[in-house]
């Protein structure tokens, strides 16, 4: 009977200054789809390229008020700031490390509705790469390859077409910043699997994994998220970290198993109904 491996150490929790420096990793390199990131003290103004009463990516972020009356008083200051673009307010609270931390009781009080929720992970030490096969094959994008990373990306996560075409200057442009980098996976000479890394200010973080619905539960996700991760961390940053939605059983399993260990929740707040033009009471 073969010996059982042994469980893999769970590390100390990640301090508050990490996770601090986590939320903020978010925002400190401009993503697709954003124009503009603010910090304005106690909150970051993040702006989405979408029209006026899109929400998009505009948002509060990186809230640390100093109490319950100030964030208050700010969260409807910040509402009225948006109101006056035309947008609807929504603000991303990052659980246990947003401050004050009873912030999602104060957003719930406003009336504002959780939209969506995500898990974010992080991993420190390198993980093994999985062998699949001769025929299988992992490139870092470059510029001949930009287009097909769109096109598969797009079918990946639903992208409409138009917005898909619209992704590919925003991908180049972004190639050809320091840290960044996007891998496709091939299978048989098909591209299978897409993952984006952006390096910044110490750490590392991956978006965009995902596997063509067809194809998925073959290794393909874990292959480019393993290579990604050690990228990630032969650049010199200190941990990487992604997000995930938290009942995705499968790949909260798959991040585990590489190496990944919980570091906080967040979510999005947004107004339920609102429209631009509206008047709002307080």
């Amino acid at each position: 009977m073969p010996a059982q491996m042994a469980a893999r150490p769970k590390p100390e929790s990640l301090p508050a200054s990490e996770l601090d420096a986590i939320e903020r990793n978010a925002y400190e390199a401009i993503q697709p789809g954003v124009v503009e990131i603010r910090d304005d003290g106690d909150a970051w103004i993040v702006r989405a390229a979408g029209p006026p009463g899109a929400i998009g990516y505009s948002r509060a972020a990186v809230l640390r008020f100093a109490s319950a009356d100030a964030a208050r008083a700010r969260l409807e200051e910040l509402t009225r700031g948006f109101h006056s673009e035309g947008r609807t307010a929504a603000f991303a609270f990052a659980h246990g490390v947003s401050r004050p931390t009873d912030l999602g009781r104060i957003l719930r009080a406003r009336g504002l509705v959780e939209i969506e929720r995500e898990a974010v992970l992080w991993a420190r030490e390198p993980p093994a790469i999985p062998h699949l096969g001769p025929a299988l094959r992992i490139e870092q994008v470059g510029e001949a390859a930009a287009s097909h990373y769109v096109d598969v990306e797009a079918q990946v996560f639903g992208i409409p077409p138009g917005m898909a075409a619209g992704r590919l200057p925003s991908l180049r442009k972004s190639l050809g910043l320091p840290g960044r980098r996007a891998y496709l996976v091939s299978a048989a000479d098909r591209y299978v699997a897409t993952a984006r890394l952006t390096v910044v200010a110490g750490l590392a973080s991956l978006t965009s994994i995902g596997v063509l619905p067809e194809v998925r539960r073959r290794g393909y996700g874990r292959l480019v998220t393993a290579v990604a991760t050690r990228a990630g961390l032969a650049a010199g940053a200190r941990l990487v970290w992604l997000a995930v939605a938290p009942d995705n059983s499968a790949a909260m399993r798959l991040y585990e198993d590489l190496g990944y260990y919980p570091a906080f929740e967040r979510s999005l707040w947004i107004e339920p109904g609102y429209r631009p033009g509206e008047r709002r009471r307080p």
